[in-house]
């Protein structure tokens, strides 16, 4: 454990020095979570996990192999074949993510989703499971709405905004998006 160690006391210096929140790697693995859970021990701000849905047998191949600090295990390349749709992959990565996510759930301050090849029928799928977004989030809309314009300004890779209105059924709260 001494190098979850060494992360502990990094982790906590960072805090010290002002880190507001972590943000994991995507979690695949049992011990990985469970590291998790140990450095949160030790933290007051939250953490938010890695949620990256894989899309086939050849991606989570190269996530393991080629990505350093990111663990595939076994069950989940197991999972996929070689022969695979797209869509029947697709499919099969979102249940690894849900999957994932409900073993973290209770350590897990809050998700962010990073999604593969720009396949937006993804990101739609993780926000409809995930939704809502934060407690309160709609009431806050509308009472900001009363008073101002709202927009969504963003660096995000094209239809992503659309998606998230959609698929939150918030788009009516908003003027616009950049």
């Amino acid at each position: 454990r001494r190098n979850l160690d060494v992360e502990v006391r990094r982790a906590v210096e960072k805090e010290k020095a002002g880190a507001k929140y972590f943000l994991t790697q995507p979690v695949y693995d049992d011990k990985d979570i469970e590291s998790l859970k140990y450095i949160k021990s030790f933290l007051s701000v939250p953490i938010l996990f890695g949620v990256m849905p894989l899309v086939s047998y050849r991606n989570a191949n190269f996530i393991r192999n080629e990505l350093p600090g990111i663990t595939i295990p076994d069950w989940v390349i197991d999972k996929f074949s070689m022969d695979m749709s797209k869509e029947e992959g697709e499919k099969v990565g979102l249940e690894i993510a849900f999957e994932i996510m409900e073993k973290v759930k209770n350590i897990a301050d809050g998700y962010y989703f990073t999604i593969p090849f720009n396949r937006l029928s993804i990101c739609e799928a993780l926000l409809k499971k995930c939704a809502p977004l934060y407690e309160g989030l709609e009431h806050t809309l509308q009472e900001l709405g009363k008073k101002y314009p709202l927009f969504i300004v963003s660096n995000c890779q094209a239809g992503y905004i659309e998606v998230f209105l959609k698929a939150t059924g918030f788009g009516h709260y908003f003027k616009g998006h950049l």
